[in-house]
């Protein structure tokens, strides 16, 4: 289990590295070390970006935020995203509707081809 330098998998797979940093910044959460040039990889955020790179709509992007209040209908919940002006809608679980209120929670930004984008509790983050 040997990290892949983000350098040699942008020459891998012909993308500038500029490009694949800011992909990376995108995509994964965790399992990557380093910064900027110098960002090493476990096997699977590697293997996320080669996904990434050839069909960017079919990963989720990762983000995280604090959710400030469950919404009206039991699926989803009020959360604040670092970078966002407003609050944003978030489907969640609804067994963990009301344990999540004041804590950071991992999301996915699903967006599809139309334009329109939808954020979710991410179960499993990498």
């Amino acid at each position: 289990m040997s990290k892949t330098s983000i350098k040699a998998l942008a020459a891998e797979l012909n993308v500038p590295v500029d490009d694949l940093i800011k992909l990376a910044g995108e995509k994964l959460v965790n399992g990557k070390t380093g910064m900027g040039r110098n960002l090493w990889l476990v096997p699977e955020a590697a293997d996320i970006l080669r996904i990434a790179a050839t069909a960017p709509l079919v990963t989720a992007s990762k983000l995280s935020g604090k959710v400030v209040r469950p919404a009206a209908n039991p699926s989803w919940a009020y959360v604040k995203i670092d970078g966002f002006n407003s609050l944003v809608p978030v489907a969640v679980p609804r067994r963990y509707r009301e344990r999540i209120v004041g804590k950071v929670i991992p999301i996915e930004a699903i967006s599809d081809a139309t334009g329109e984008t939808t954020y979710r509790y991410d179960l499993m983050p990498r």
